[in-house]
């Protein structure tokens, strides 16, 4: 016997169990998913949980009975088609009438006739799937023609037969169904709509082609109507075939899209693409022909954006509708009013269609009356808007430019109007265009797109400037600059594009790169022998602001393997100004790691001594404003020694920015400043090029001048001295005369000097010495610190040694050469 092509269940209820039997192993044998239940109660919880194909349902059972199953079966949504087949002991009239009364598909008489049960349930089952498609697709049919807004009919014209769809009645807002007939459509229409539906019927007889038309019903819906006349069947019989469609809402949407593709919906002014029309094209050309002009006047709501956010869309496009309701009067009592229009969301132009007189004033060269003009609409916007009783002020401002003479087109005239809008000076006041300030404006916008593609670009590089100690001149460090090679506009100074990177967000990843590089740079030296105290960056002020910087900071230390005191991290005043709270906090975070902090450009910000208290400093630089103008100008002068006092109170280093010569120099010098920095020792080089000049000099060998008349102190200081370095070489001098010829003969990295001494003073001595030897360690051993003995050894860039001589007076001497006790530095 053969199997079903495909698995289909089927669920037998039947109280005899011998037959349930047979009949499932008849069914499993021919490829049925056989379930069984006892009773109708059963049978019908059986049907809900297998949702079978198929049921075989005995008539007579105790209980329900097999009617009754069927008939609550039907009930159910889920069993409507659902083969039902009544199996029955009875082949009476009577039965089988009451079968499909119940809603049973079909019945099988018992005896059952086995080798026929599997052709007549396949035949049930084909039977049932094909009714379903049927239902299925004019329940679709039906569905798409109602959410289509879709009738059709079909007329045999010969016998004037009407068959409507179920839905063409209340298409045409009328009560009926399928078996509405024609003549109970004509109210919908009207006789004159009538008689056209009729002309267009004729045509399309005539014709034997498609036919369309629209038409309106009584009721305001727009028909369209399609016709055609059909041979279906060859025989010459005509069918007329139609359909309809309800087009009123694209009708509507149509009208309102051709509004709204010249209007704003909030405002009902023109839409940018509908205010530079040709016509106003063409009436600016003629303008400029007759040697007028045509002011364009561009509008921006400052403050709209944030409003928007605070009292929500709705109420913002009433206060935008009010502000174009407030111009509309100023514009009414122009004459002639000119053109307005919404071109963004918070921003409004107006073209002046006339050509009014130009009255060019001299100081400005602004065109006066133009400009009173604009001014009087942006004055109509300076009064409060109110929303829930609560005042709003939009602070608009106005960017003006004038057609020829800014631009070659009413486009490109309020691109300069636009462009006018960011050359502001006093708030609430119009502008006007100035093309020199456009250029400059539009180079730094070109310079921030082409700035991000640098990085990638390879465009971007890391120079550094040497830091070196004052006492001896010896690089003690560097600071990591950042240099831009455009391939255009060539070098690009960082004053240019750094204020960029910061204004875009771009220095995030910028600065992360740079200190990156630098403390890679730093390990890289270190391991070609060239040994750093510090490896100093610039961070500013939006970086230190990420509260994520510490953590991406601690990465680059981790990574590249910096020592972290090595780094020192230079920020200037200005980070403090708007959050000075959790920029300090940030710094602590910073210190933690170990890193070293430096305060850059001191003296140029808003708190600068107050910062010097509040701050975790290490080290204070010094502006080269001041620097520079502290040899010869005396207030300089002051802030500079101020400065350098203070910061050495706090036990901060000073580091002095901007030393392009000598007389920079010696001033720092005297007033013991820790490092300087500047052209003098060198220009910030890239890291191949500056790295000869950080390579330690060969080592000459550590020499110390004693100049003393006392043979005892001489002998003192020997002992001392080469008890804490032994490879130092000491050379004595007991006699004041020959003092400056043995530091020429010599060469000592050191001198202490005595400052009472026959023939000659201590001070004196040093005197002479040093314009010949601006950066020798000089030492004086005085128990006199009267003021004027302070003063001079200040200004000569002395150290103290107070007397009386002990170790730990040595050692503090020998200090800043790294002295170890019993062995060699």
């Amino acid at each position: 016997m053969n199997t079903l092509s495909t698995t289909a269940s089927v669920l037998i209820v039947d109280d005899d169990p011998l037959t349930r039997l047979a009949l499932s192993d008849t069914l499993k044998r021919i490829g049925f998913s056989v379930a069984e239940a006892s009773d109708g109660e059963a049978g019908i919880a059986a049907f809900i949980e297998t949702r079978p194909d198929i049921v075989l349902l005995d008539m007579m059972m105790p209980g329900i009975d097999g009617l009754e199953v069927c008939r609550r079966l039907r009930a159910r949504p889920e069993a409507r088609t659902v083969p039902i087949v009544m199996i029955t002991g009875r082949d009476d009239r009577q039965s089988i009438d009451r079968s499909f009364q119940a809603g049973a598909t079909d019945f099988i008489a018992k005896p059952i006739a086995w080798q026929l049960l599997p052709h007549r349930l396949r035949f049930i089952l084909q039977s049932a799937a094909t009714l379903r498609s049927l239902t299925q697709s004019e329940t679709r049919m039906q569905q798409a023609q109602r959410l289509t807004g879709m009738g059709s009919f079909e007329y045999l014209i010969e016998k004037k037969h009407f068959f409507p769809s179920a839905n063409l009645p209340a298409l045409l807002g009328i009560a009926g169904d399928a078996s509405t007939r024609l003549r109970d459509l004509k109210p919908a229409f009207g006789a004159e709509n009538w008689s056209r539906l009729s002309a267009l019927v004729e045509r399309a007889i005539a014709s034997g082609c498609l036919e369309n038309a629209e038409i309106w019903t009584l009721k305001g819906r727009c028909l369209r109507l399609q016709l055609e006349a059909v041979d279906e069947n060859g025989s010459g019989v005509l069918l007329l075939r139609g359909g309809m469609f309800d087009v009123t809402d694209l009708r509507s949407a149509q009208a309102q899209a051709d509004w709204l593709a010249q209007h704003d919906p909030v405002t009902g002014l023109h839409n940018r693409s509908a205010f530079f029309s040709p016509t106003l094209e063409r009436s600016a050309q003629a303008a400029a022909q007759a040697g007028g002009s045509v002011p364009i006047l561009l509008i921006n709501i400052e403050r709209m954006r944030r409003v928007r956010e605070r009292i929500g869309q709705v109420e913002a496009d009433r206060m935008m509708t009010e502000v174009a309701n407030r111009l509309r009067k100023v514009c009414a009592g122009l004459n002639p009013p000119p053109k307005m229009g919404r071109i963004t969301t918070d921003e409004l132009v107006f073209a002046f269609r006339h050509t009014p007189p130009v009255v060019e004033m001299v100081e400005t060269g602004i065109k006066a009356e133009a400009l009173a003009t604009a001014q009087q609409l942006l004055d109509a916007l300076r009064r409060p808007f109110n929303s829930a009783n609560q005042p709003f002020h939009l602070e608009p401002s106005g960017g003006l430019a004038f057609f020829p003479q800014d631009g070659d087109s009413c486009e490109t005239t309020f691109k300069a109007a636009r462009a006018a809008l960011s050359m502001r000076g006093e708030e609430g006041r119009v502008h006007c265009y100035d093309a020199e300030r456009d250029r400059v404006l539009a180079r730094r916008l070109l310079l921030e797109e082409d700035l991000r593609a640098a990085l990638a670009a390879g465009q971007l590089s890391v120079h550094y400037q040497p830091l070196v100690r004052v006492k001896d001149r010896r690089p003690v460090g560097v600071e990591a600059l950042l240099r831009w090679q455009h391939p255009l506009h060539g070098h690009v100074s960082p004053v240019e594009f750094i204020p960029i990177a910061e204004e875009s967000g771009q220095i995030q990843e910028i600065g992360a790169w740079v200190l990156r590089q630098a403390c890679t740079q730093a390990v890289d030296w270190r391991n070609d022998g060239i040994e750093l105290d510090e490896m100093a960056v610039n961070v500013s002020g939006r970086q230190l602001a990420d509260p994520g910087f510490v953590g991406k900071l601690e990465t680059i230390l981790r990574e590249t393997g910096i020592e972290p005191s090595r780094l020192v991290i230079e920020i200037t005043e200005s980070v403090l100004v708007h959050d000075d709270d959790a920029a300090i906090a940030q710094l602590h975070k910073l210190k933690a790691l170990g890193v070293r902090l430096a305060l850059d450009d001191f003296g140029t910000g808003f708190s600068s001594m107050v910062s010097l208290t509040r701050l975790p400093l290490d080290v204070v630089k010094v502006d080269r404003s001041f620097v520079q103008a502290a040899p010869t100008e005396r207030a300089a002068a002051a802030v500079v020694e101020a400065i350098l006092a203070l910061a050495g109170r706090l036990g901060m280093n000073t580091v002095a920015e901007g030393i392009e010569d000598n007389s920079h120099f010696d001033f720092l010098q005297r007033f013991g400043c820790t490092t300087a920095q500047g052209y003098l020792f060198q220009k910030p080089q890239s890291a191949s090029d500056i790295a000869r000049h950080l390579r330690p000099a060969p080592q000459k060998p550590f020499k110390v001048l004693v100049i003393d008349d006392s043979r005892v102190l001489r002998l003192m200081l020997r002992t001392l001295i080469l008890a804490q370095r032994p490879d130092a070489q000491v050379v004595e001098v007991g006699d004041a005369e020959d003092a400056v010829a043995a530091v020429e003969r010599e060469q000592p990295t050191l001198i202490t000097l005595d400052i009472n001494m026959p023939k000659r003073t201590g001070l004196e001595i040093a005197a002479e010495l040093r314009p010949a030897y601006p950066t020798l360690d000089i030492v004086l051993l005085t128990a006199n610190f009267q003021d004027y003995v302070l003063d001079e050894a200040r200004r000569l860039g002395l150290r103290f040694m107070a007397k009386p001589i002990s170790e730990q007076r040595v050692a503090e001497i020998l200090a800043p050469y790294g002295a170890v006790q019993g062995g060699v530095a």
